[in-house]
Formats: structure tokens, sequence, C-alpha cells
């Protein structure tokens, strides 16, 4: 399989999936998932906590582990459901 941190529409990505989860007010709660402390104060934008993504999901040898950022997201239960959702037969409540 390929490494998939050597992809750079993967970081174009997650940037634009946690500007989505801003959108409908979930940002903070992927932050909680994955263990991300907040600075006091910062506002919850993606232009914030990009800095501290990045920062969390850093490797030993200083690149960042989009991949492993990416595999979190998709496992956060808001995305999970919404996957569910999408996966159910129309007409299927």
């Amino acid at each position: 399989m390929a490494d998939t941190n050597q992809r750079s529409d993967n970081e174009e990505w997650l940037f634009k999936a946690l500007a989505d989860l801003e959108d409908v007010n979930l940002l903070d709660g992927f932050c909680r998932h994955v263990g991300l402390a907040l600075p006091p104060g910062a506002g919850v934008m993606v232009e914030t906590v990009w800095p501290a993504v990045r920062a969390h999901y850093r490797q030993e040898d200083g690149t960042f582990n989009v991949s492993s950022a990416c595999q979190d997201l998709l496992t956060f239960p808001p995305m999970l459901e919404m996957a569910g959702q999408m996966a159910r037969p129309p007409g299927d409540a």
C-alpha cells in the first residue's frame, strides 16, 4: 500500500473536512475525540485548530502523519453516523 502521507491532496482533504466540521459546530467535538488540548481563549475555528492538529500528528521525523489524522476523523462518531446514513437504501428510515 502506498504511503498516503506522500499525497498532498490528503492534507488538503483533511483541512477541508475540518472546515466542514467547523461549519456544523462539530470541530470542538473532533478535537476532544482525539484528545487535542486547544489553547485557552482560542476560538474553535479551523485556522486556530490546524496548527494544533499538525502538532498532534507530528511523527518522530517531524513530518505530519496525515493518514492517522484522516483515520481519526473517519472514526469520529458523527462521521460514522453520517456514513451509515449515506449507506442506507433510499426510503429506509
